[in-house]
Parts: structure tokens; C-alpha cells; sequence
């Protein structure tokens, strides 16, 4: 009982607590170092890009399936399942991943530094950036929490600011209307 009364002092490490853990903090921390000082060569972004847009389009893509009933392999029946945790952190990691895959579709302008270059260098991350919105937009409407709706607005308001401030850098305002019609499904 002694024990139940005492407040808990930092954490370092503990199961299932990951959010509040020292040593999860320190590693992200690591990682966002090691990613700053090793991708500032384009290729390497662009992979990056892709392996975090593949993944939120994998996961929501496994979700989907099991909430529908198919059946894959090594995961058994489990309906609840899905690689994040809860249905919003699915939803929310989805979102951004969509958000993001809108935004190096929108900057890009045809020239070799592009995140999402023209042509068949860049039709993966077109690929996944609209799979992304669209299972997005499914999840969102499957979860309908107001905070998620709330990201996708913050979310495309801030593209759409960058868009105003730096115009030059946006050559093709027509790719917008993914995210347009994003910000419209979170405004209905």
C-alpha cells in the first residue's frame, strides 16, 4: 500500500506507456537528428516519402480489410486490429500521411528536386498520396471524430496560406483540388 501512495517518479522505460517513456522520447529525438543531417540529398526524401505514404496506405488498407471481414494471413480474425493502436491513431496517422503525400504533389513543378516529380519517377507518390486521401476521407467518415475532421481543416488551411504567401512556388495551383476536396468532405 506504501507503494500505491507514492507518486511515480520519471519514467525511462516502461511497457505500454510509451508515450510517457524517457528512452521513446530520446530515440525519436535521435531519429529526428540522424534524418536532418542524412536526408538532405532528394532521392533519399523521396524515399522516405514514399516508405511513410506506403505504410499509412498498408495499415489503413489491413484495417479496412479486416473490419470487412476478409480474412489475412497471420493476423487471424481479429476485426479490431489495425498496426497503430486505436481507430482515431489510425485515422489521424492516415490523415497526415495524406496531408502530406497533397503537399509534395502540390510544390512539385517539374523540375529534378521535387518530392513528387512529373512523369514515372513520380506516379508512386501520386499513387499514394490520392490512395491516402481517399482512405483517409473513409476512415474519417468511419470514425467521424470532430478533432480529426479539425486536422484535415488545420491542414489544408495551411497549405492553402502557402499557397497565397508563396505563389511562385506553386506553379500548378489545379493540383489543389485534392486537397480542396478534403477540406470540403471535413467542412459537410
Amino acid at each position: 500500500e506504501e507503494q500505491a501512495d507514492q507518486p511515480k517518479a520519471g519514467r525511462i522505460g516502461q511497457g505500454g506507456q510509451e508515450y510517457m517513456s524517457f528512452l521513446s522520447l530520446l530515440s525519436f529525438g535521435l531519429l529526428f537528428v540522424l534524418l536532418a543531417h542524412a536526408a538532405h540529398e532528394t532521392s533519399v526524401q523521396r524515399r522516405l516519402l514514399t516508405a511513410l505514404l506506403a505504410s499509412g496506405f498498408l495499415a489503413a488498407l489491413f484495417a479496412l480489410a479486416l473490419v470487412l471481414g476478409v480474412p489475412l494471413p497471420g493476423i487471424g480474425a481479429a476485426v479490431g486490429f489495425n498496426p497503430i493502436g486505436t481507430a482515431n491513431a489510425l485515422t489521424a496517422f492516415v490523415t497526415v500521411c495524406a496531408l502530406l503525400g497533397c503537399a509534395s504533389f502540390v510544390v512539385s513543378d517539374g523540375s529534378g528536386g521535387d518530392p513528387a516529380p512529373d512523369g514515372r519517377g513520380g506516379l508512386p507518390l501520386r499513387v499514394l498520396a490520392v490512395g491516402n486521401a481517399v482512405l483517409a476521407l473513409v476512415l474519417l467518415l468511419a470514425t467521424d471524430f470532430w478533432v480529426l475532421w479539425i486536422l484535415v481543416i488545420a491542414g489544408v488551411l495551411v497549405m492553402a496560406a502557402f499557397l497565397f504567401l508563396q505563389a511562385k512556388r506553386f506553379p500548378h495551383p489545379q493540383r489543389f483540388i485534392l486537397p480542396l476536396l478534403m477540406l470540403a468532405g471535413a467542412v459537410v
